[in-house]
């Protein structure tokens, strides 16, 4: 049973992201069932390790102990202000408190969902490949408009429940997707780049287009080694073969207002989310002050009329948690990213190349463009934190191996001395 839960979990997820877009693109509705979907993914992270925990001994990891600490923090500042902060309705009729109930409950289902994908034996798998790009794009094909590459969006909300819908819906789901399949081919990389590049054109999403081919090129330069430089140069010289035949094939139009704003055309100075988040960037740090112990989403909707106008980096957590909980995430995304560093020094197989793929976008993405709600966030950091392979014995022994080492060394170096 153990086993079983262990390599379910990274399937959940993407079947998840299948039936997100499913729902969205292609039904053009919402499954009451999707969180049910997480949460079974989270079990198949806490039985198994429960079962470790009961036979071994309650013995956390470093990793667990970091999480622990950061559940700790979030469930401090809920606590907080519910006593001390109460709540407020914003202009479009949502519970600040509620929300961050909600924002941070289901982000945890989705960091043991981490966990449970770092659980699974990924192996090389081009069949895999094959069905989740096949199933990508026959969603994404269906959803585009006619005679138009895009995905048309405002038909779909038109035509049906859905009060409103965009890249910032489904983007997610499909860089971790594409990922996936990345990670799944060792010569057909390129292919499924090219492709990536492709559906995330479609969705119209600059900032997951442009940061899922950075996560990419920073990848293959961490990794090395000269089948890293060949990948580097074809990864260039497939966008812009891509990008050519488009053109060529006239099925991209340069004078299509989609087209303008994903190459920033017109410049950032027009862009109106760009410069509605400059607004939010240049004022919400005055706040800052008095969020500081455990935040308070609530000054978000009193001063700018909607909880969805917060910091779009990392300082949101700020906003919503207060300063301790942004600097225990902080240090976890550092954690990770120095995790992530020995793992590819040891080994490169396709889960280390997900996993690193998954968290080069996170940070980036978290800097950048992303709130504390971002789920690849919480999912990056279950991943990398919550790995089995390095259980509590492990670190111990390492840690005493590092002392023996240092005691040796300078009882070699005490004697060299006393020779002399």
């Amino acid at each position: 049973m153990g086993h079983a839960l262990r390599q379910s979990g990274f399937g959940l997820v993407v079947l998840y992201c299948l039936l997100r877009l499913h729902e969205l693109l292609w039904a053009h509705t919402k499954y009451s069932f999707m969180l049910n979907v997480v949460m079974l993914a989270a079990v198949c992270y806490l039985i198994p390790r429960a079962i470790q925990l009961y036979q071994q001994g309650i013995r956390l990891t470093l990793g667990e102990q970091g999480v622990a600490a950061l559940v700790g923090v979030l469930g401090f500042s809920l606590v907080a202000q519910y006593a001390f902060i109460g709540t407020v309705t914003d202009k479009g009729g949502i519970d600040t408190f509620s929300y961050t109930i909600t924002l941070l409950v289901t982000n945890l289902f989705w960091l043991l969902a981490g966990g449970a994908m770092s659980m699974r034996t990924l192996g090389y798998s081009t069949l895999r490949v094959v069905v989740i790009l096949g199933i990508l794009f026959v969603i994404l094909n269906n959803a585009r408009g006619e005679d138009l590459l895009f995905v048309d969006y405002g038909s779909i909300v038109a035509t049906s429940e859905l009060e409103s819908l965009s890249h910032l819906n489904v983007a997610e789901f499909v860089v971790l997707l594409i990922f996936v399949c990345y990670a799944s081919v060792k010569r057909l990389q390129l292919l499924v780049f090219a492709l990536g590049v492709l559906a995330l054109f479609m969705l119209g999403g600059r900032s997951s287009l442009y940061f899922s081919i950075f996560a990419v090129g920073v990848f293959e330069m961490l990794r090395g080694g000269a089948r890293s430089i060949i990948t580097l140069a074809g990864l260039g010289i497939a966008i812009g073969i891509l990008f050519f035949i488009a053109l060529q094939a006239g099925v991209i139009d340069e004078d299509n207002k989609f087209v303008q704003q994903i190459l920033f055309v017109d410049g950032l100075e027009e862009d109106q989310s760009y410069l509605e988040r400059q607004y939010i960037s240049d004022n919400a740090p005055r706040y800052l002050p008095e969020q500081f112990l455990f935040g308070n989403p609530r000054l978000i909707a009193e001063n700018f009329g909607d909880i969805g106008s917060y910091l779009h980096n990392l300082l949101s957590a700020w906003q919503f948690f207060g300063f301790p909980a942004f600097a225990v995430m902080s240090a976890l995304l550092v954690a990770c990213c120095m995790r992530m560093r020995t793992a590819l020094r040891e080994h490169s197989g396709p889960l280390v190349v997900f996993g690193s793929l998954l968290l080069i976008y996170t940070v980036v993405s978290i800097l950048l463009s992303k709130f504390v709600g971002f789920r690849l966030l919480w999912i990056s950091i279950g991943f990398w934190m919550l790995q089995p392979n390095l259980s509590f014995e492990r670190e111990r022994r390492v840690k005493r191996r590092s002392r023996s080492r240092r005691r040796s060394s300078w009882k070699a170096k005490f004697r060299g001395q006393s020779r002399a």
